[in-house]
């Protein structure tokens, strides 16, 4: 059988900029590894080099480029990436996010249940306690949510932030990883 780490890996990119904690950083990192996603970007260096982010990646640095896209730079970064072709998708950790529907320059939102990735996808990730910044928000061809459980809405549990973004991101890696097996016919999964 082929080996996982030789496979060639698919064409995700994670983009973590907004991410202020190495330790999310490198639970991101170890997910996107584990799945096959082609790179992380992070803010700074110092986050992938930071001892919380090696200890929580458990080694995915030694396998998955793990490259930097400042805040101030992340814009253009983004621009490049849809001029090559890349569509730019914003995970949100809940559907009452407010810029779902209501964000005048990003009115497209959807459910991750819903969204079809397509195959060249960048997902961005925001910051647990701040979320996307408005103007990352601005530079985004969409804006997809993690649906909450139907028990936490009736608990009205449900807030922003109610996932964290390595869980919200998590969840947006295996979703498009299993889109993508399904749609070349490489998987037994179910589609729905």
């Amino acid at each position: 059988s082929e080996d996982c780490r030789s496979a060639r890996p698919l064409p995700l990119l994670v983009c973590a900029s907004d991410v202020q904690d190495a330790r999310t950083a490198g639970a991101l990192a170890r997910v996107s590894e584990v799945l096959g996603s082609s790179g992380l970007f992070v803010q700074e260096a110092a986050i992938a080099k930071s001892g919380s982010f090696v200890a929580t990646s458990v080694g995915a640095g030694m396998w998955l480029p793990t490259l930097t896209v400042a805040t101030e730079a992340l814009g253009a970064w983004l621009e490049r990436q849809r001029a090559s072709g890349y569509t730019i998708v914003a995970i949100e950790p809940c559907s009452a996010a407010p810029q779902c529907g209501q964000h005048k320059s990003n009115p497209l939102c959807q459910s991750l249940v819903d969204y079809k990735f397509s195959p060249r996808t960048v997902l961005v990730l925001g910051d647990a306690k701040l979320g996307h910044s408005a103007s990352t928000l601005g530079l985004v061809d969409v804006v997809v949510h993690v649906d909450p459980s139907p028990i936490c809405a009736t608990r009205g549990t449900i807030g922003r932030g109610s996932l964290q973004p390595h869980i919200s991101g998590a969840i947006a890696i295996w979703s498009y990883m299993r889109s993508q097996l399904v749609a070349k016919g490489q998987s037994n999964l179910p589609t729905r």
